[in-house]
C-alpha cells in the first residue's frame, strides 16, 4: 500500500497505515513493487506476457495476504481497500492475456 510512500516518507506512512514493528521489511516490499512497476512503464510497446504474469500474480498475492491480515484486524482496515484495486488491476492484466492467447488462437486456426 502506498507505493513508494514507505521509501520517501516513512513517518507519514505510518500515521496513515498505522505503526509497522519492521520498518526495513516495509520498506523493502515498497521497494520491490515500485521496481515491478517502474518495469512496466519502461517497456518500449506493450509489455512482455510473463511480465504481465508475473505483475498480476505478484500483486493478487500481496493483496490476498493484505487482505487476509486486514481481516484478522492485524493492519489497519485501509488494506482491504488497497486489496480490491489490486485485485482488479491483476485480472485487467490477466484478462489481456486471455484475450492475446485466444486471438493467437483464432490466428493459427484461420492459417
Amino acid at each position: 500500500m502506498g507505493g513508494v510512500w514507505p521509501l520517501v516518507h516513512f513517518p507519514s506512512f505510518e500515521l496513515v497505515f498505522g505503526r509497522k514493528r519492521e520498518d526495513w521489511l516495509a520498506q523493502c516490499v515498497a521497494a520491490f513493487l515500485a521496481s515491478l512497476g517502474l518495469a512496466m512503464l519502461t517497456t518500449h510497446g506493450r509489455p512482455s506476457p510473463d511480465l504481465r504474469l508475473g505483475v498480476a500474480l505478484g500483486g493478487a498475492g500481496i493483496a490476498s495476504i493484505a487482505a487476509r491480515e486486514a481481516a484478522r484486524g492485524r493492519i489497519s482496515p485501509l488494506y482491504l481497500a488497497d486489496a480490491l484495486i489490486e485485485w482488479c488491476l491483476a485480472l485487467g492484466w490477466l484478462a489481456t492475456l486471455r484475450r492475446e492467447r485466444e486471438s493467437a488462437r483464432r490466428l493459427l486456426r484461420e492459417r
